[in-house]
């Protein structure tokens, strides 16, 4: 077994840990397809045997999935909301996750 990387810039050895690891659904010719959430809801039953249910509070370890959110619904959502979003190509969307607290809750509403 070989010894993990020195810290160097972003990466932190510290932050190493086990993981019993992912599954992955794609669609590999690019297309817009609901099936690809469904067969990831299904990936998450499939791992349910090894506890992906958020059930350490504390640090909000779990499960979920993520998707590409499409940009007609965000510029559509933006139009009725009264303001605009740039072009797909100049529009980046940060993926975040959150406690369940009301400092938290609240500081990405204000933001």
């Amino acid at each position: 077994m070989s010894a993990a990387p020195k810290a160097r810039g972003l990466y932190d050895p510290r932050w190493e840990h086990d993981a019993c690891g992912i599954g992955a659904v794609v669609n590999i010719s690019g297309s817009r397809d609901h099936a690809v959430v469904e067969h990831g809801k299904q990936v998450l039953l499939n791992l349910m045997h090894e506890g992906p249910r958020g059930a350490d509070e504390s640090t909000g370890d779990g499960a979920g999935i993520l998707f590409q959110v499409p940009h007609e619904f965000l510029t559509g959502e933006a139009d009725r909301l009264g303001f605009t979003i740039p072009s797909l190509a100049a529009t980046a969307w940060p993926c975040s996750s959150c406690p369940r607290t009301r400092r938290c809750g609240s500081a990405t509403r204000s933001s």
